[in-house]
């Protein structure tokens, strides 16, 4: 993706609710479409900049991943082909992301009111969504351990006087929150489990949220977490953030960040506070790997700093990282003595956390041309020592010479993952080195000099390249309920491929890469996705974000082809 630095947007957008539902085709009647209206006198929210070639050009929009162009970055591009661009700017950002609120009983309603619409599924619903969570999705997502759940689950259906006690509503707003999350994965389970309106309980887990919060304690920082995690698959990445941001402070109040537990000891299944330690260990690796995704998209400091954290990874943690991909069967593991793999590689979280610090923290940005193409070298180096430590069948290539080879026996929760792990290098590689955008030499390279910016510029767009044709063979096996997540990657990638288009349009290889990002649209609509009205306007919004590029990458080419023969033949 472009280069970012953090820059003050132009409008505020307060998200109160979850917009989507992942059980159906259809909007649940939990939510309804009124776009929220609040004007207010907060600042407006601070997201990341675009730099390209020593180019301001604007920030990433921070749901769509769709830049937003400034008047610079448009005047830019204007120059470059000759047109006036039909993008997204700073002042239209705003418009395009659709808003929901949650259909909840009035504050003013009785208790038997608010009782009957908090009242969960039926106690068999949800131990079977936990049965198939244990076998089919704790290894990536060991967001609850099952014998641990088995106590929440008991607590949340325990009858209650009246008030009902925090524990308790703690209890019921976990469950609520699991299940949501169990409903936009149930179609990646290979057994059967009842359907259950993702949108309803998400909506009365936020609801309890305030009372969750008067407690510190593993099933908070479970539920807070979990939150975050609806919330960023769904698109609201600043409402994510939010939640995020709770979780980890909470998993450091629990002291998570530190003293890691051993597994693989002695102890039988009563073992309840040495099971504890384990699972908050395992919930602190999930949230530091979001934290460390989140600051690198949003450009906004870590909440977790790594020097205030024992990073030591988990005994075992490198031989089994792709021992359930090679096996292909996924039996239950108790998390007692079993290694989660986890969502992604924790190695490659380690080096986006030093790509954040090195390259895009305040001291970072003040760093010289020569300190900042070292730090450069240095983290290139890293993450090329990650990638040749990756098994073979595995490793992820910067090379498009030859077509993937995916196993299409695979669930798409498994596939995902490995998917993800060459779209992650590729993703960090550009990372890495469009921090060169910011270099002062950049005048020198149009005249030729400075040969490790211009090669800086070469990796990263060979590894947008890299991405998208990647992604073209791999999309109809991606995890649908991950979709806003990974879009932001092909929109990233052709972005990056569009800027060299307009500052290189003589390149050999520009018409190609015009031809490359036509494949865009296709690629996106491809994609396993629930077809639900935010997902279609993203869909749409990408279509005309492409065509608009391709339109105006052809006009760069013509221009720079007709100036060139116009010098020649005079």
């Amino acid at each position: 993706m472009p280069c970012l630095q953090s820059v003050t947007g132009a409008s505020t957008t307060i998200f109160l609710a979850p917009t989507i539902g992942f059980p159906s085709r259809k909007p649940s009647p939990y939510l309804m479409s009124r776009p929220l209206a609040i004007t207010n006198h907060s600042p407006p929210l601070t997201f990341a900049k675009i730099y390209f070639g020593g180019f301001l050009l604007g920030r990433i929009n921070s749901s769509s991943g769709i830049p937003s162009f400034s008047p610079d970055g448009l005047r830019w591009i204007q120059s470059r082909t000759g047109e006036t661009p039909s993008l997204f700017t700073f002042d239209t950002e705003g418009l395009q992301r659709p808003s929901h609120v949650p259909l909840i009983p009035s504050l003013s309603a009785g208790y038997g009111e608010l009782s009957s619409w908090l009242e969960l599924p039926d106690r068999k619903i949800v131990l079977e969504h936990l049965r198939v969570f244990s076998s089919s999705f704790w290894s990536q997502f060991p967001l609850v351990d099952p014998i641990l759940f088995q106590q929440t689950i008991n607590l949340a259906y325990e009858s209650q006087p009246f008030p009902p006690s925090n524990e308790h509503i703690s209890a019921k707003a976990c469950v609520f929150i699991f299940l949501t999350i169990m409903a936009f994965m149930q179609e990646e389970a290979i057994d059967f489990i009842p359907q259950v309106d993702g949108d309803a309980c998400a909506a009365k887990a936020q609801y309890l949220l305030p009372q969750v919060l008067l407690e510190v304690n593993t099933v908070t920082l479970q539920t807070v977490f979990m939150l975050a995690m609806y919330q960023a698959f769904a698109g609201q990445i600043p409402a994510a953030v939010v939640s995020h941001s709770i979780a980890c402070r909470i998993a450091i109040m629990l002291g998570a960040h530190s003293e890691p537990t051993l597994r693989n000891q002695p102890g039988d299944d009563s073992d309840y506070a040495r099971r504890t330690k384990i699972h908050l260990r395992d919930l602190f690796w999930l949230c530091y790997t979001f934290d460390k995704e989140l600051a690198l998209r949003t450009d906004h400091p870590p909440c977790i700093a790594d020097e205030h954290c024992d990073l030591t990874l988990l005994d075992g943690y490198l031989e089994a990282q792709y021992a359930d991909d090679e096996d292909g069967a996924s039996p239950f593991r108790d998390p007692k003595t079993a290694i989660p793999s986890f969502p992604v590689d924790l190695r490659l979280s380690l080096i986006k956390s030093k790509t954040s610090r090195l390259l895009y923290s305040a001291e970072g940005r003040r760093k010289n041309d020569a300190k900042l193409l070292s730090d450069i070298r240095e983290l290139d180096d890293e993450l090329e020592q990650w990638r040749v430590s990756v098994p073979l069948k595995f490793r992820p290539t910067l090379s498009r010479c030859r077509e993937p080879q995916l196993d299409h026996d695979r669930t798409p929760l498994k596939s995902t993952r490995i998917i993800m792990t060459h779209v992650d290098y590729h993703y960090i590689m550009v990372v890495i080195h469009l921090a060169c955008g910011r270099c002062s030499a950049w005048p020198e390279v149009n005249r030729g000099g400075t040969e490790g910016v211009s090669s800086s510029l070469a990796l990263c767009v060979e590894a947008s390249r890299s991405t998208l044709i990647y992604l073209r063979a791999a999309t109809h096996l991606l995890f649908g309920g991950a979709f806003c997540l990974i879009l932001f990657h092909p929109i990233a990638a052709i972005t990056t491929i569009f800027c060299n288009i307009l500052l290189n349009p003589l390149d050999p290889a520009a018409k190609d890469d015009l031809e490359l990002l036509k494949t865009g649209p296709e690629l996106i609509r491809r994609m396993r996705v629930h077809q639900l009205p935010h997902e279609i306007l993203h869909i749409k919004q990408v279509d005309n974000f492409v065509a608009e590029l391709v339109r105006l990458g052809s006009c760069a080419i013509r221009n720079a082809q007709y100036e060139r023969d116009s010098i020649m033949s005079g």
